[in-house]
């Protein structure tokens, strides 16, 4: 029993650990969701549609 606790605690701290980094790897203009979807355009432009707000919300 005591080897599941210690896996579940393993993997939770390993993921909060990466995410953390991936986080003070994105500028201010990037959004967070980047981190799940999309790993190699980090350098993604404010005329990116994307990144760009919906007509219908403005």
């Amino acid at each position: 029993m005591s080897y599941h606790l210690f896996l579940q605690l393993y993997c939770s701290v390993t993921l909060c650990a990466y995410i953390l980094r991936q986080l003070f790897q994105l500028s201010l203009q990037q959004p967070a969701s980047l981190i799940i979807f999309n790993n190699k355009n980090r350098d993604l432009q404010s005329s990116d549609p994307l990144l760009m707000a919906h007509p219908n919300n403005v």
